[in-house]
C-alpha cells in the first residue's frame, strides 16, 4: 500500500507547480489522473505486453529479452514524462506491468545485475546527498522528529494489523518493522526539490529525517523479532496439518511430463509453480488454468524469484539429459535441504543423476519397457500374478541399482530371470 500511494503522490507533484487552481482542485486532478493512468496500465499490459513479451520470449534469444525487458522500462518512462508526469512513476508503472505476467520471473532475473548497481547508485546518491552538519547542529530536534515519525506509524499501523486477527505483540511487531519512512519518500521529496516545491534546506532536513529512520531500522527489527520469539515461547510449537497442504512444490519443466504431474498434483490438492523456457507452453498452460511461468529453470535467479528456496519438494521433468544434470547439481548445491525428484532417461543418467545429489530418480525408457513387456505377458496368457512377480522384480531391481548407485556392468538380465 505505500508502494502504491507513490502513483497518486507522483501525480499531484506536476499539478503543484502550477499556480492557476487551488491544492483541492489539484488534488481531485491528481486523483483522477491516477486513476486513469492505473487503468491504461491494466489495459496495457493485459492486451499489449504480454503478448510482446511472447513474441520475444519465442524467438529463445536472451540478450534481446533483457533488452526488451529494459526498453519497456525506460519507454514507459520517457513516455509519461512527456505527458506531463515524472519518469519515476513511469518505471515504477512499468514494473507493475511486468509484475502481471507469466514472465516476470524471467525478466526479475535477467535485470537483477542492473537493479543491484542502480538500487546502490541510488543509495550511494542519497547518501552523498546527507547533510551531517544538520544533524551536529540540532540533534535533539532530528531525533525527535525521527521518533516522532516512527511512533506516529507504528499507531497507525499497530490497530490495522490487529484487525487482521493477528495477535497484540504481532501486531506490534509489524508496525515496528514498517515504521521506517519508505525509499519512494526520497524519490518524491528529489522530485518535489527539482520542481520548486520544496526548498533545498528543507529538502535537506526531510531527507535527513528519512535517511535516520532507515539507519534505525535494523533496532526496530530486532524489537520486532524479541516481540515475536517472546510470543512463540508461550505458544505451543506443534505444526498445523494445513500448513504442509499448502507448501508449494517447483516443478521444473512443463512438457509432456511436467503436464501429467500438474494434473497429478491439482486433484491431489497440493499447490504447485511450474518453469518452462518454452513460450508457447506457458501460453497454451496458463490458458488452461495451470500455474506456469516463463523461464530458464538453468538460471539460479529465476529459480530463486519462483520460491525455491521455500519449497518443500522440487521435481524436474525437463527432456534435455545435459541441461538436467547441470540443474540437478546447481539445485543440490543453492539446496541441499530440498527434496530433488528428476526424470532421467536411461540408467546411465540416472546413476549420474543421483551421483550429483538427487534425492530420487526415475528412468522413462524403463516404465515404457515394463509396460509393454505387460501387454505382451498379458497378451500370451501369463497370469496377472506372475505378470506382478517379473515385472515388480525387474523395477525393484533397477531402482535398486540407481539407488545403490551400482555400475551399468553389473546388470544382468540372467540375474532378474533367477
Amino acid at each position: 500500500m505505500q508502494d502504491l500511494a507513490v502513483v497518486p503522490l507522483l501525480a499531484l507533484l506536476p499539478l503543484l507547480t502550477s499556480h492557476d487552481q487551488g491544492i483541492g482542485i489539484n488534488i481531485g486532478l491528481a486523483l483522477i489522473e491516477s486513476l486513469t493512468v492505473l487503468s491504461l496500465v491494466i489495459l496495457i499490459g493485459r492486451y499489449f505486453l504480454h503478448p510482446i513479451l511472447h513474441r520475444v520470449a519465442m524467438a529463445k534469444n536472451p540478450e534481446v529479452f533483457t533488452a526488451s525487458a529494459l526498453l519497456i522500462v525506460l519507454g514507459a518512462a520517457v513516455i509519461l514524462e512527456h505527458i506531463g508526469l515524472s519518469m519515476a512513476m513511469g518505471a515504477f508503472l512499468a514494473g507493475l506491468l511486468i509484475s502481471d505476467s507469466s514472465y516476470k520471473h524471467q525478466v526479475m532475473a535477467k535485470i537483477q545485475p542492473f537493479r543491484g548497481l542502480l538500487l546502490g547508485m541510488f543509495f550511494m546518491s542519497m547518501g552523498m546527498s546527507f547533510n551531517l552538519s544538520l544533524l551536529l547542529e540540532n540533534p535533539v530536534y532530528c531525533l525527535a522528529i525521527v521518533g516522532l515519525l516512527i511512533a506516529i506509524k507504528t499507531a497507525v499501523l499497530f490497530p490495522l494489523t490487529y484487525l487482521f486477527k493477528l495477535s497484540t505483540k504481532k501486531s506490534l511487531a509489524v508496525g515496528l518493522i514498517l515504521a521506517q519512512s519508505g525509499e519512494f519518500a526520497l524519490v518524491l521529496f528529489s522530485l518535489a526539490n527539482k520542481s520548486k516545491l520544496l526548498s533545498d534546506l528543507l529538502f535537506q532536513q526531510l531527507l535527513l529525517i528519512v535517511l535516520l529512520s532507515m539507519l534505525v531500522t535494523p533496532l526496530l527489527a530486532y524489537l520486532a523479532q524479541r516481540l515475536i520469539k517472546s510470543e512463540g515461547a508461550l505458544e505451543t510449537q506443534e505444526p498445523e496439518p494445513a500448513m504442509e497442504s499448502n507448501t508449494p512444490i517447483v516443478l521444473a519443466g512443463f512438457g509432456r511430463v511436467g503436464h501429467r504431474i500438474g494434473e497429478i498434483l491439482s486433484l491431489s490438492g497440493y499447490t504447485y509453480v511450474a518453469l518452462d523456457s518454452d513460450a508457447a507452453i506457458v501460453e497454451r498452460e496458463r490458458a488452461n488454468g495451470f500455474p506456469v511461468f516463463y523461464g530458464d529453470v538453468r538460471n539460479p535467479e529465476v529459480l530463486k524469484s519462483i520460491g525455491a528456496e521455500h519449497a518443500k519438494v522440487i521435481l524436474v521433468t525437463v527432456n534435455d539429459p545435459e541441461a538436467t544434470e547441470k540443474l540437478v547439481a546447481s539445485l543440490c548445491t543453492s539446496y541441499p535441504h530440498r527434496k530433488i525428484f528428476v526424470r532421467g532417461h536411461s540408467l546411465t543418467q540416472c546413476l549420474e543423476l543421483r551421483s550429483l545429489g538427487a534425492d530420487g530418480a526415475v528412468s522413462e525408457y524403463v516404465e515404457v519397457s515394463i509396460e509393454l513387456a505387460r501387454m505382451a505377458l498379458d497378451n500370451v496368457g501369463v497370469s496377472e500374478q506372475e505378470q506382478k512377480t517379473v515385472l515388480g522384480g525387474f523395477r525393484d531391481k533397477y531402482y535398486a541399482e540407481i539407488n545403490n548407485g551400482l555400475s551399468v556392468e553389473k546388470i544382468k538380465i540372467q540375474d532378474i530371470q533367477a
